[in-house]
């Protein structure tokens, strides 16, 4: 298996009860066409292997939501550029 896959069956584990959600990436200033891509913050989580295919504004995302430390975080699984198909999310 490659390490996507153990990433996504990780997540299918842990979230087994819950289905993905669907955001929009919005934003409320100018500046920057998007986000990058973070780490999962858990200390068991997995280390981010690449920050390509970053969201970009009107970008949508797929994931669950978590709270770490008193933030909420996304564990997206996809993401769809504003004129694009559904593609996995880094891992």
């Amino acid at each position: 298996e490659t390490t996507q896959q153990i990433a996504q069956d990780s997540l299918s584990k842990e979230f087994a009860d819950q289905s993905p959600k669907e955001y929009a990436l919005t934003k409320l200033r100018s500046g920057c066409t998007g986000m990058f891509w973070r780490a999962d913050p858990r200390p068991s989580g997995l280390r981010l292997a690449s920050n390509n295919h970053w969201p970009r504004d009107g970008a949508h995302l797929r994931g669950y939501k978590i709270e770490h430390k008193g933030q909420s975080w996304l564990l997206a699984t996809h993401v769809k550029q504003e004129r694009g198909e559904w593609k996995n999310a880094p891992k």
